[in-house]
């Protein structure tokens, strides 16, 4: 395959959620433990763009909120 050939010329588009994680005031205090959860992973990557197109992965539903798994006990998170 061809580098500058798209693998998919018309992808399906989603709608992107309005919903933002709230901040906590322990959020920004280092003294303070910070365990990480789905929605702070979710909030990092819904807004990379896919290399082929000016979209993100929120919008072609490639990231998707119910598809994160954390284990911040084991500093593990599956995609």
């Amino acid at each position: 395959m061809n580098i500058t050939q798209k693998v998919n010329d018309a992808p399906l588009v989603y709608e992107i959620e309005t919903r933002l994680r709230q901040a906590h005031n322990n959020d920004f205090d280092d003294s303070v433990g910070d365990p990480i959860d789905a929605d702070e992973v979710y909030d990092l990557i819904r807004n990379i763009n896919d290399p082929e197109h000016p979209l993100t992965l929120e919008q072609l539903h490639v990231a998707n909120r119910e598809h994160i798994f954390v284990d911040d006990g084991a500093s593990r998170v599956r995609i």
